[in-house]
C-alpha cells in the first residue's frame, strides 16, 4: 500500500514540473502589422485565429461605447483593435504606446455594426508601453478601393455631400459622398463629435481623414465595402468660397413693369438666406434702394418688377446674401416702353392629370399698361395653342386662377397656355404640355381576387378599372379616415377603401360605379385603392345574401347571411365614434361581428334572443397564408334579425323553433332544461371555443345535464328540433 501512495505522488509530482515547465517555455509570436495583413484570394486573412503580439501606436478615438474598437499603427501598417465588452485593466488613450496580445480574427462586429472582410486582432491582454506615442499624418488618396489600404490613416479631397448627415442623436451615422462619379461611404459613430457638426451643402467641397474600413459581403471572397472612419470634428475640413451670382435678362417690359432674371450657382458652401434683385436708375444699385426678394436658395430665379416710370432706363442686378454677406451680379439695364404692350402672363406646369382631366394655372404678371377686358386658359392638341382652340374664361379679379380641363382623350399630349385679353391685343404666357394616360384594363372583381399558395393575391399592385354595386355603408371608423366600402358584381365583390377621402363621393347603397386604381392587400383582404371613381347610376338592385357556415376566404367581400347567433359580448349600447367588435355564437363557433362607427346599430341594445345577421364578410389576419380573422359588417339595423319570441332586440321575426328554459342559471354545473312541450330534439353543449362537452337525444319535456368537471364559464347551449330542423341557442353560466 505505501509503494502505490508513494508512486502516485511522485507521478503527480512529475506532471506539476513537466506542465510548469511546458507554461514558461511557451512563447507568444511578436509580428508586425504587416505581417498579419496577409490575405489569399478571396481575401481571407492568412493569419485568421494566430495568436500573437503586436505593438503599435493608437490613433483613433475608441469607436464604441460598449468595448474596444480603435486602430494602431505601426511604421508600415495598421489594424483595428476589436473587442465587443471592455478589457478588466485597459484604460483607451489616444496617441499611447501599446503592446497587444491576442489572436487574429476577420468580420467583427454584428448587424449594422459588421464589418465584412476587415482584419482585426481580439486582444487578451492590452499593456501601455509609453504615453508619448507618435501620431502619424494621412495618406492622401483619390479612391478606396485598395486592400492594402485598410486600417491605414488616409485623407480625401474634393468630396461634395449627397445624404445621411443627419446630426446628433441615434446610433452610426451612413454618410454618402461623391468623389467625382465615386461613391464614398462615411461612417460617423456616437463616439465621434464630428455627428453635431452641421452638414455641408452639396455644392462645397470638403476633405475628410479618417481610417479606412471594409464592410464587403457576409462571405469570402471580402472584396470593396472599404468606407471611411473620421475621428472627430477636426478631421473635416471645408473649403468654403464666395457665393456665384449671375444677372441675367430682362424681359416682359412695359410701361411700368419688367421681369428680370438671376442665377446663383453655388453658395460657396454657406447656404443662402436671401436672393433677388435691385434695381434704380443708376449704375450698380443695391438693396438699400429698391429689391425685391425671391424665394429660394440657389438656382435661377426670376424678379417682378413693378411701379416703374414709362421710357425710363433702369440698371438691375441679381444679389444673394449667406453667412460670409451680400453679393452681387453684374449691372444690367432695361428701358420701360412709352406705350402700352401686350398684357404678360405665365403658365404653371399642369397638375392632378388623371384620365380625362387636368388642371393648368395662370399667373397675370401685369396687365400691359392697360385694363384687361378678360383671361383665361387654352389648350389644343397643336403645339401652339390660341384662343381660336378650345378656351376656358375666368371669371374675377384674381392674378393668378385655374381651370379643370375635362373630357380629354387618353393617350393624347395636350398644349395648354394661360392667357390675357386687353384693348391692344392677347398676351399668352409660356407653352405647357401634359400627357392623358392609358386607361388601365377593366377586369371583373373575381380575376383580381385570386391568391397564390400563401394567401397573397397574384393581382398585387396591379392597376385595373373595376364595376360593381356599392354594398353598404361607409365602413370606416371615421375621424377623417376616409371611406371604405364593398362593391359586388354578381359573382364577386372586393373593398374599396381611400383615405383622406380625395374622391368627392359619399357611399351610397345601390350606386354602380367605375372605379380606377391599384390592388392592394391588408391583413389578408384585398382590396382596391382608387384614383378616380365615376358614378354610372344610382339605386340598382342588390345581391341576395348568400348563407354562410363557416365563414371563409371564399365570400370574403360578399353579402351573406348566417342563422342561430346568440350574443356574447362588445354590443355597443351606447354610440362609439369608432368602430366595435362583437362577439358572438352560433353553437360551433365564435363569430365576431363588426359594428361600424357610421352604422346606425350604435347604440341600440343588444339582442337576448338567437338571431341572423346579413353583412359583408372582411377579414382581419396579420399573418400568411391569411385563413383566419373573418368578420361581418352588417349594414344596419334590418341586418340584425330576431328569430325567437322577444320584447327586445332588433327586426323581431317570430318563428317556429323549439321554446325551453334553463334553470338554475347560472348553476354549479348541474342544472335542468325544460321545454314548453314534449319534444324529441338533439341537445348540445359547448363552451366557449367551439369544444363539445355534452350531447344527448330528448324525447320528453324536461332533461338533467351535468357539466361540472368541464369547469366555470360560460357555455352554450343548442337545441335542434328533430321534426322542423329548426334549432335555437342560448348561455348558461356555471359558477
Amino acid at each position: 500500500m505505501m509503494k502505490r501512495v508513494t508512486l502516485f505522488v511522485f507521478m503527480a509530482f512529475i506532471f506539476m514540473i513537466n506542465s510548469r515547465t511546458s507554461y514558461s517555455q511557451t512563447t507568444i509570436p511578436v509580428y508586425t502589422i504587416s505581417q498579419v495583413k496577409g490575405v489569399d484570394t478571396t481575401g481571407v486573412a492568412d493569419s485568421l485565429n494566430v495568436y500573437c503580439k503586436l505593438f503599435g501606436v493608437i490613433n483613433s478615438i475608441n469607436y464604441t461605447t460598449t468595448g474596444l474598437q480603435f486602430c494602431i499603427l505601426d511604421q508600415d501598417n495598421g489594424i483595428f483593435v476589436y473587442k465587443a465588452a471592455a478589457l478588466t485593466g485597459f484604460t483607451f488613450a489616444k496617441g499611447d504606446s501599446i503592446a497587444v496580445i491576442g489572436k487574429i480574427i476577420q468580420s467583427p462586429g454584428a448587424g449594422a455594426n459588421s464589418n465584412y472582410g476587415t482584419i482585426a486582432i481580439a486582444p487578451d491582454s492590452i499593456v501601455v508601453l509609453s504615453t508619448t506615442g507618435t501620431l502619424q499624418l494621412p495618406i492622401n488618396v483619390i479612391k478606396l478601393n485598395n486592400d492594402s489600404l485598410e486600417s491605414r490613416l488616409v485623407k480625401m479631397n474634393n468630396l461634395r455631400y449627397i445624404s445621411g448627415w443627419t446630426g446628433a442623436g441615434g446610433g452610426t451615422r451612413t454618410i454618402y459622398t461623391l468623389h467625382g462619379t465615386d461613391t464614398v461611404i462615411i461612417r460617423v459613430t456616437t463616439t465621434c463629435n464630428l455627428r453635431v457638426v452641421a452638414a455641408p451643402t452639396h455644392t462645397v467641397f470638403f476633405s475628410i481623414t479618417g481610417f479606412v474600413n471594409q464592410n464587403a459581403a457576409a462571405t469570402p471572397p471580402f472584396i470593396g465595402g472599404y468606407r471611411l472612419y473620421p475621428r472627430d470634428s477636426n478631421d473635416y475640413l471645408v473649403s468654403y468660397t464666395n457665393p456665384i451670382v449671375y444677372t441675367g435678362a430682362a424681359s416682359s417690359i412695359t410701361q411700368t413693369s419688367a421681369i428680370c432674371a438671376g442665377a446663383i450657382t453655388s453658395d460657396g458652401g454657406h447656404l443662402m438666406t436671401t436672393r433677388g434683385i435691385c434695381w434704380d436708375t443708376i449704375a450698380d444699385p443695391d438693396t438699400l434702394i429698391n429689391h425685391v426678394t425671391v424665394a429660394g436658395t440657389t438656382g435661377g430665379f426670376n424678379g417682378s418688377l413693378t411701379g416703374l416710370s414709362t421710357g425710363i432706363t433702369y440698371h438691375y442686378r441679381a444679389y444673394g446674401v449667406n453667412s460670409l454677406g451680400l453679393f452681387y451680379g453684374a449691372d444690367s439695364v432695361f428701358t420701360t416702353v412709352t406705350t402700352s404692350v401686350l398684357p404678360v402672363v405665365t403658365t404653371n406646369a399642369a397638375t392632378n392629370i388623371t384620365i380625362g382631366s387636368a388642371v393648368v394655372t395662370g399667373n397675370i404678371i401685369n396687365n400691359g399698361g392697360d385694363t384687361l377686358i378678360s383671361h383665361g386658359i387654352c389648350w389644343s392638341t397643336s403645339p401652339i395653342p390660341t384662343i381660336n382652340d378650345s378656351v376656358a374664361y375666368i371669371t374675377g379679379t384674381a392674378t393668378t386662377y385655374n381651370d379643370t380641363i375635362k373630357n380629354l382623350n387618353q393617350q393624347t399630349t395636350y398644349y395648354a397656355c394661360a392667357f390675357a385679353i386687353s384693348d391692344i391685343g392677347v398676351g399668352y404666357g409660356n407653352i405647357v404640355s401634359f400627357t392623358i394616360p392609358k386607361l388601365p384594363p377593366l377586369y371583373q372583381i373575381a380575376d383580381v381576387r385570386t391568391v397564390n399558395a400563401n394567401g397573397v393575391a397574384d393581382s398585387l399592385n396591379v392597376s385595373c378599372r373595376l364595376v360593381g354595386t356599392v354594398h353598404g355603408i361607409n365602413f370606416s371608423n371615421g375621424n377623417n379616415q376616409g371611406i371604405t366600402f364593398f362593391i359586388c358584381d354578381a359573382v364577386s365583390g372586393i373593398n374599396v377603401t381611400k383615405a383622406p377621402n380625395t374622391l368627392n363621393y359619399t357611399v351610397t347603397q345601390g350606386d354602380l360605379i367605375r372605379v380606377i386604381g391599384k390592388i392592394t392587400q391588408v391583413n389578408g383582404l384585398i382590396e382596391m385603392i382608387p384614383d378616380s371613381l365615376v358614378l354610372i347610376s344610382s339605386a340598382n338592385n342588390l345581391n341576395t345574401p348568400i348563407v354562410v357556415n363557416p365563414l371563409s376566404d371564399t365570400y370574403e367581400s360578399r353579402l351573406i347571411k348566417m342563422y342561430n347567433l346568440t350574443y356574447v359580448s362588445g354590443w355597443p349600447t351606447t354610440a362609439s365614434v369608432f368602430a366595435t367588435t362583437v362577439k358572438t355564437f352560433n353553437g360551433t363557433d365564435t363569430i365576431s361581428l363588426v359594428i361600424a362607427r357610421y352604422c346606425n346599430i350604435q347604440g341600440t341594445p343588444a339582442p337576448t334572443d338567437t338571431f341572423t345577421v346579413v353583412g359583408l364578410e372582411s377579414q382581419s389576419d396579420n399573418s400568411s397564408p391569411y385563413t383566419s380573422g373573418y368578420f361581418i359588417y352588417p349594414r344596419d339595423t334590418n341586418d340584425i334579425i330576431i328569430v325567437h319570441n322577444s320584447t327586445v332586440g332588433i327586426n323581431n321575426n317570430t318563428a317556429s323553433i323549439p321554446s325551453f328554459s334553463v334553470y338554475p342559471n347560472p348553476n354549479n354545473g348541474n342544472f335542468r332544461v325544460v321545454f314548453n312541450k314534449n319534444i324529441d330534439a338533439d341537445v348540445k353543449i359547448y363552451s366557449m371555443i367551439g369544444t363539445l362537452v355534452n350531447q344527448r337525444k330528448v324525447n320528453s319535456s324536461a332533461a338533467d345535464f351535468d357539466i361540472a368537471n368541464y369547469g366555470k364559464g360560460l357555455y352554450m347551449i343548442q337545441i335542434i328540433d328533430n321534426k322542423t330542423g329548426t334549432s335555437t341557442t342560448d348561455k348558461i353560466i356555471v359558477q
